[in-house]
């Protein structure tokens, strides 16, 4: 889709709009959201030359116009005079959108105003079929007659709404063939978009609202969903988990956010024991019976704060896939409803009382990327990463111009101990010789027009030393000694 360049803090004026440009983008529902939020327009993909599409008032091959439409990755509902404020007004939605936000106008003359974006598993290539999926899916929802009519027109842009209140649902994607066209209104809702026998689950379907997930008989139940609750009580768990592999297999993988240094601190760590096999393979040894409710229950939570978004399928997806591969379940005692009643009972949990913390102090993974680009191991990545720690604690409490035995002393009261060689090291990588640290504040000092006395007692030098340095700075000429 396209991206407005300039960000706006309330409506732009008509000649605001005039000077609009667009840059084409490829943006996930979170980004799209973040540039909404921050006051940027948005719109269709259209042909253009460089990398700025100009806006819909300079004619010309560049232009925001149907001539130049080449294709729209959503569908947008606008509504101005609701009587409903957003929040009340999504759980009676029978599909929810991707993303819904409110607009400036939002709250005035006691009127809500907000937007409906619906993502598509493809995009619309024709005006003309934008028009039609358009109302399709109006009457599918049953809001005939109460969105803006300018919003049918695939070429038509969307301000952004700077501060905004919104929700965001990124993995509630529409099936594109699947919204029954209309040229019209109906007078009814049209039947659910998705339908039951669509099978095809490596493309994202339409999602539910995170607050509903958990009532399968819901009308807002997606065909996805009753796919996976009808397999789940006739399939077994190694069937369950090969059919949806593609859907919620990256559910239970540790998500890790690497810093420049391929060094990830913000991760969970799913606390496997490894062991070795009689073959000299690294494997996982499986929890064995008499924990493993505490141990399953323990994972889930953990699998949860990973992933905020998780909803009951993929919560019992993730928790089978542990009891398949990394449980003892011989006896058959973990059971679906069992496995189901633990995905309940944790997404039960209010969000404020999951934990947020499960690293020790120091517990950090190593980027198998950067070891790649670097030449390096992970674990000498591992041992400069340690020493950066160490380092870091050292430099708040290193005092350059004392002596290392010092500041041997100053950091044995922190419970911080290095040897004598460790030190000197320290000093060189960080450039804090004594001597060089000590010469630079005596030229300071000297600049500054102060004492012999005054600087020996600042510097913590003897006479013999403090002139020794003071020779070795006549070979600056801009200071006068």
């Amino acid at each position: 889709m396209s991206i407005g360049t300039t960000a706006f803090r309330e409506k732009p004026s008509p000649n605001q709009v005039s000077e609009i440009y667009f840059s084409e983008q490829n943006v996930t529902a979170n980004d799209l959201i973040t540039y909404i939020n921050n006051g940027h327009p948005f719109c269709a993909q259209f042909k253009h030359e460089g990398n700025l599409l100009k806006p819909e008032e300079r004619r010309g091959q560049n232009s925001k116009k149907g001539s130049n439409f080449i294709s729209i990755p959503y569908i947008c509902f606008d509504f101005d005079h609701k009587s409903l404020n957003m929040t009340d007004f999504l759980p009676s939605l029978n599909i929810f959108p991707t993303i819904a936000y409110t607009t400036p106008s939002n709250g005035k003359n006691n009127e809500f105003a907000y937007r409906l974006i619906y993502f598509l598993d493809k995009p619309i290539t024709g005006e003309n079929e934008y028009k039609r999926k358009y109302q399709g899916l109006l009457n599918s929802l049953g809001l005939q007659g109460e969105d803006d009519k300018k919003c049918k027109d695939a070429i038509h842009y969307f301000n952004g709404s700077f501060d905004c209140s919104y929700e965001v649902f990124p993995n509630n994607i529409i099936f594109t063939d699947n919204i029954q066209e209309a040229d019209e209104p109906t007078e009814e809702p049209t039947q659910e978009i998705n339908s039951a026998n669509n099978t095809n689950l490596n493309i994202h379907t339409i999602g539910t609202h995170n607050n509903m997930m958990y009532n399968e008989d819901s009308k807002i139940c997606t065909a996805l969903e009753r796919e996976f609750s009808k397999d789940w009580k006739k399939m077994t768990l190694k069937e369950i988990l090969y059919k949806y592999r593609d859907v919620y297999g990256d559910w239970a993988r540790e998500k890790a956010d690497y810093n420049e240094r391929g060094i990830a601190y913000d991760y969970i760590d799913l606390d496997w024991n490894w062991t070795i096999d009689e073959r000299g393979r690294k494997t996982i040894k499986k929890v064995q019976k008499g924990c493993r409710d505490n141990v399953l229950f323990g994972i889930g939570v953990k699998i949860r704060v990973m992933n905020p978004s998780i909803d009951l399928n993929g919560l019992c997806y993730a928790l089978s896939e542990m009891v398949v591969y990394y449980f003892d379940n011989s006896d058959g005692e973990i059971t679906k409803q069992r496995i189901k009643a633990k995905s309940l009972k944790i997404l039960e949990i209010p969000t404020d009382e999951l934990p947020t913390q499960y690293q020790q102090v120091h517990k950090f993974k190593v980027s198998s990327e950067m070891a790649r680009l670097t030449g390096k191991s992970k674990q000498k990545l591992a041992a400069e990463e340690l020493q950066y720690i160490k380092d870091n604690e050292i430099l708040k409490l290193f005092e350059p111009l004392k002596t290392d035995k010092e500041n041997r002393e100053i950091l044995k009261g922190y419970d911080i101990r290095v040897s004598p060689e460790y030190l000197k090291v320290f000093r060189v990588r960080h450039n804090l010789k004594q001597k060089d640290v000590q010469l630079q504040m005596l030229l300071q000092f000297l600049q500054q027009g102060m004492s012999d006395t005054e600087i020996r007692e600042l510097l913590h030098v003897s006479r013999r030393t403090f002139y020794t340095l003071k020779k070795e700075c006549r070979k600056y000429e801009s200071v006068s000694i």
